[in-house]
């Protein structure tokens, strides 16, 4: 059974100083829902409280109209991810396949990567070179659609989770977080950071 959790090495610049430590980050996996046999839709989320996920998902997508009309729920841990295996029956079961559809997950954050990346396509920018900044928390999705922009850097105010560190490091990308005025977490590929260059700039800037 996967941990909610993983503990991963970093590197942390703060106040000018480079220390080295790991943190505990939250575990990312891909959590599909069937209903009666068939697919619904693969989230990645978080693998704790599944069975809480299965019903709060079935009730927003107007699935059911309450957890009592779930006849059976079953969490499978498989290699690769998740299944919550749901069982409906009679009228559910058939407003089920009204609305059955395939969900790749809700798309705000990576809208905003699909974006970047098709106007630097059509602008023919090179993108070797380039660094994702962004604000949200880092997930494998982020990370990949970064991998096929050819950005190097990823940097985020937010933590990553487990999975999309391990992502970012068999990607080649490197990846900071946790990043503030005083300075950030780099969790993968650090040879890309010159933290001399770093503490220059921080004295440049005025930060302490």
């Amino acid at each position: 059974m996967m941990k909610p959790a993983q503990v991963v090495d970093r590197q942390i610049w703060r106040h000018k100083d480079l220390s080295f430590g790991g943190r505990s980050i939250p575990e990312e996996t891909a959590v599909a829902l069937t209903y009666n046999g068939g697919t619904y839709a693969v989230m990645m989320t978080t693998p704790q409280d599944l069975e809480d996920f299965a019903v709060g998902f079935s009730l927003s997508e107007g699935i059911i109209r309450s957890a009592a009309e779930l006849d059976s729920l079953e969490v499978l841990h498989l290699g690769d991810g998740i299944e919550l295996r749901i069982w409906l029956s009679g009228p559910k079961a058939d407003r089920l396949q009204e609305r059955r559809r395939h969900v790749a997950g809700h798309v705000g954050r990576h809208n905003a990567l699909d974006k970047l990346s098709g106007a630097l396509s059509r602008a023919s920018i090179v993108t070797g070179e380039g660094i994702i900044l962004l604000t949200s928390r880092i997930s494998v999705e982020m990370v990949q659609k970064t991998a096929a922009i050819g950005a190097t850097v990823m940097v985020s105010v937010s933590a990553p989770t487990a999975l999309a560190v391990r992502m970012a490091h068999a990607a080649g990308i490197t990846l900071a977080a946790i990043a503030r005025v005083d300075g950030f977490e780099v969790f993968t590929h650090p040879y890309r950071i010159l933290f001399g260059a770093v503490a220059d700039a921080a004295d440049q800037w005025g930060f302490r």
